[in-house]
């Protein structure tokens, strides 16, 4: 565990993960969000690759992410009718 990120070999896995949905959220490239984390337009193109990153790199964008990836909305609640929960 390293300042709140738990890092094993799946990490590409799950910065992947979250970079795609900060580009589904602003409707934005792979590359833009590599630019805009990691200062480098295909960084996320080399992790898919299989390159790694150092820790401090991993950090760094995992920290921009959370940071700029907007929160999914709340769904209303259903009740056993369909009818919204208000």
């Amino acid at each position: 565990m390293v300042k709140g990120y738990f890092i094993d070999d799946n990490y590409r896995k799950v910065i992947i993960a979250k970079a795609r949905r900060f580009c589904k959220a602003k409707n934005k490239a792979l590359a833009t969000a590599g630019t805009a984390a990691a200062n480098e337009s295909e960084f996320f193109n080399r992790l898919l690759d299989g390159k790694t990153c150092t820790v401090d790199k991993f950090l760094d964008v995992m920290r921009w992410l959370d940071g700029n990836t907007p929160q999914a909305k709340r769904r209303t609640p259903l009740k056993s009718n369909g009818a919204r929960v208000n």
